[in-house]
């Protein structure tokens, strides 16, 4: 089980991030808003492009401040593109959340692609 983050841009608005891994993975925080550059009240899901290797699933969950398991909210398989523009974006359903986990089933390789935006108040 392999897990690598990395910050592609981190904008004063907007934040891209690309996740690989491999094999298994429990809950993994891979993006804490109040670690980057320009912070902000809470993150919201613009896009997410994706490439997972067959028979394996990779799970995007809010993690919340209160140490809590992350809210699940989108299964990933497959190769495909999500834009969540024309809804203004995914944002966690409870409260507001500045934090993105991730867990993976499989043994299979993954890739993924975050187009974030930064809100700040409500």
């Amino acid at each position: 089980m392999e897990l690598y983050v990395k910050i592609l841009h981190d904008g004063a608005k907007n934040v891209a991030v690309q996740i690989t891994g491999k094999g298994e993975t429990d809950w993994s925080q891979v993006v804490d808003g109040d670690s980057l550059t320009h912070t902000s009240d809470h993150l919201v899901i613009d896009a997410i492009y994706f490439a997972i290797e067959d028979d394996t699933t990779v799970y995007i969950g809010w993690d919340l401040e209160d140490g809590s398991t992350p809210i699940e909210f989108l299964p990933l398989a497959g190769r495909s593109r999500i834009d969540f523009s024309e809804v203004r974006g995914l944002q966690c359903p409870v409260g507001q959340s500045n934090r993105i986990a991730l867990k993976s089933l499989g043994k299979g390789l993954y890739t993924i692609l975050l187009d974030l935006s930064k809100h700040l108040g409500g």
